[in-house]
């Protein structure tokens, strides 16, 4: 490794043969792009690519990565693992390679390039593994082999037997998904085969489709005629088991009450809305065979002035939390009529907006288990003036929008705030600890709280002398525990020791970044809804690490939206919306004592390191509880600087046995996670659509 960190260093192994490349004004095509001088014959190649900080010495994440060779372009997202790979291919004989970044390049960052000659046939089983873990990301494992399966599945798209250059071609084409993803038209057309294959050719024998009383209420009477020949072509389909249906306009006062009355589920639909066949196919067969559902909904699109289909809404479950920040769910979806009833229904004359309005009513009377989504893309919708104001707040009002929840918040709670436990497992590593604890104790405007750190035999003399420095802080403790490390059982003894009414578990590589933090937490903790309560966790250079986990992911969980830039406006606006996740990070996670003791604290028996705040979080969800993501709470996260990798036997042992225990108990979540539509891949942490997924009932 080069030591001269005075200008960018790049290390650079071809075929085995290590050779170092310090860059001259030549190599500089510009701040963050060189020019790298080597012989490359054609063939097969491995590469591997890294980052490291040469002044902190940690791996920086999130840098997209180019290799621009003989005008073919290679891109690699680097993150925090120790290397990224990726097959190459080098068709002839090139003398240089163009290496770039998407950020300037730092002169403390030193990328290590490895290039290796590979055979053809460690090529194709290196790009059949990949391959493998595209084909079935839910169900993967080291020890189950899909790629006969893979290639069957290709030689269905080929005619042929899939030979290293089609396979390579389609290896291409999966790695390239993360940077640009599928064009939307050309998804969307896949996507409407597999709907309509999903949900007109099923066997209807036995579903009770006369008990369905259908109401399609518009919003003006123009829409009616596009409804009846919906209407008609479901007769076709149905004949006899088409369900009652009548259509009537919202201003028709008389004749709605009427039929109202006689009406089991309402559509409400709100002007401009092209529904597809399969909306009425599939919301008569889920109704029939769900006499709970109170309320459902599908995904949907946009219908430009020009009638082209754009910018899906991709929609997770039920979510009152997210819906309060903008209407997720769309202009058309179905209520039951006693729910419609209840809440009062739809004002007249309020148009297309009365539809957000009454879901806004809705959302209070309603529990999880009455609500459905169906994924697939059923109706699209015009774009709309409020969608571009909506846009418009998010952007200019972007510190304000978790105050909009005033059902979910309880100011009472600011009278009397409950005491808060924070507890912070730490084992030497003094500069990381006393970052985290002084940026507790400078910044946080919550009075009622105490830290307890919980000290796992550390021996540095630094430690101890910032437990000392700190003799005199009402709000600082320390508590000794003893024993290998269990991440499980050291909080599980911190919460035993202590009699705070809310406990907050934090990393002591955490970093607080705003002052009322705690506050905005706790206020979410304290709903008797809401069980765990995560903030959004960023990496030093700003980027997204933890934004609330996702289940399936990478075959167990894993984190969505990792490497966006924390202020993007991403999916949903999920990056500065509060909203439902299925799990958080205990890196930074609250909860009430009670929720806590209720649930039996963390696994530290069979979960002792990875996956026991998972485990925690789908408990709390499977009795009952919502658990938030509070995408306004920001903290820095030098994720795994204090614990380290899973890189030795023992550890890649312990992590294998902490996988199987999470497949034996959560197999459910992780095949479907409530909160992550099954039109978004597994494969990417990035919520991008699958390529014809089959929808899912």
């Amino acid at each position: 490794m080069l030591s001269d960190t005075s200008i960018s260093n790049y290390l650079l192994l071809v075929s085995g043969l290590r050779k170092s490349v310090k860059w001259d004004n030549s190599a500089c095509l510009d701040s963050h792009t060189r020019r790298v001088f080597v012989c490359l014959s054609p063939g097969w190649y491995s590469l591997h690519a890294s980052a490291r900080d040469t002044d902190s010495g940690a791996n920086p994440t999130g840098h997209t990565l180019t290799l621009d060779v003989a005008g073919r372009s290679e891109q690699l997202l680097l993150t925090s693992s120790l290397k990224t790979r990726r097959i190459m291919q080098v068709r002839e004989r090139v003398d240089h390679f163009i290496v770039s970044l998407e950020d300037n390049l730092d002169p403390s960052l030193c990328l290590d390039i490895t290039l290796t000659r590979i055979t053809r046939r460690r090529a194709t089983k290196r790009m059949l593994k990949r391959m493998n873990r595209r084909f079935d990301p839910v169900q993967h494992r080291d020890s189950i082999d899909n790629t006969e399966h893979v290639q069957t599945d290709m030689l269905r798209s080929h005619g042929h037997w899939p030979s290293v250059e089609d396979l390579y071609q389609v290896y291409q084409q999966t790695n390239q998904r993360s940077f640009t993803p599928t064009p939307y038209d050309s998804w969307l057309q896949d996507h409407l085969l597999a709907l309509a294959n999903h949900w007109r050719n099923t066997d209807w024998n036995g579903v009770p489709t006369d008990k369905i009383k259908l109401l399609i209420l518009t919003m003006n009477d123009s829409d009616r005629n596009v409804w009846q020949q919906t209407v008609e072509a479901l007769q076709t389909i149905l004949g006899e088991r088409t369900p009652s249906i009548q259509i009537t306009n919202l201003v028709e006062q008389p004749a709605v009450t009427e039929a109202i009355n006689e009406s089991s589920h309402i559509v409400l639909a709100g002007s401009g809305i092209v529904a597809s066949l399969d909306f009425l196919v599939s919301i008569t067969r889920v109704l029939s065979q769900n006499v709970h559902c109170e309320l459902l909904y599908t995904d949907h699109d946009q219908l430009t002035e020009n009638r082209e289909r754009e910018h899906p809404a991709i929609k997770p479950g039920w979510d009152p939390y997210l819906l309060e920040t903008g209407n997720y769910i769309g202009d058309l979806c179905v209520s039951s009529t006693e729910l419609y009833l209840r809440t009062g229904g739809l004002e007249p004359c309020t148009g297309d907006a009365g539809i957000y309005h009454f879901l806004l009513k809705a959302r209070v009377e309603l529990h999880r288990d009455q609500v459905i989504n169906i994924p697939g893309i059923m109706f699209s919708q015009p774009q709309r003036s409020d969608i571009s104001r909506q846009d418009r707040w998010f952007t200019q009002r972007s510190n304000e929008l978790v105050r909009r929840i005033d059902f979910t918040l309880q100011p009472s709670i600011l009278k009397a705030p409950p005491r808060v436990e924070i507890i912070i497992p730490s084992r030497d590593k003094e500069p990381l600890l006393r970052q985290c604890v002084e940026s507790i104790l400078s910044l946080t405007e919550y009075s009622n709280y105490h830290i307890s750190v919980v000290d796992n035999d550390s021996t540095e003399q630094a430690t101890s002398e910032f437990h000392h420095s700190l003799r005199d802080e009402a709000r600082y403790g320390v508590l000794d525990y003893h024993g290998t490390f269990n991440y499980s059982a050291i909080n599980n003894y911190a919460v035993g020791r202590t009699q705070s009414d809310v406990l907050l578990l934090l990393n002591n590589d955490t970093q607080i970044m705003q002052a009322d933090w705690l506050t905005r937490m706790v206020q979410a903790c304290m709903l008797p809804r809401v069980g765990c309560v995560g903030a959004k966790l960023l990496y030093p250079n700003g980027r997204v690490q933890h934004a609330g986990v996702v289940m399936g992911m990478k075959g167990v969980a894993g984190h969505a939206y990792r490497f966006q830039k924390s202020d993007s406006i991403s999916y949903l606006h999920k990056l500065r919306s509060p909203h439902q996740v299925s799990a958080v990070t205990a890196a930074c996670l609250a909860v009430r004592r009670d929720t806590y003791e209720q649930l039996g604290g963390l696994d530290d028996k069979e979960l002792t390191v990875a996956f026991n705040d998972v485990d925690f979080c789908l408990r709390a969800h499977a009795v009952g509880y919502d658990n938030l993501l509070l995408s306004d709470v920001t903290l820095t996260h030098h994720e795994s600087l204090s614990r380290g990798n899973d890189d030795t036997p023992v550890k890649a042992a312990r992590f294998a046995s902490e996988c199987k225990v999470m497949h034996q108990r959560w197999q459910h979540y992780i095949h479907r996670d409530p909160y992550w539509n099954p039109l978004l891949s597994l494969v990417e942490e990035q919520p991008m659509l699958e390529a014809a997924l089959p929808p899912v009932a």
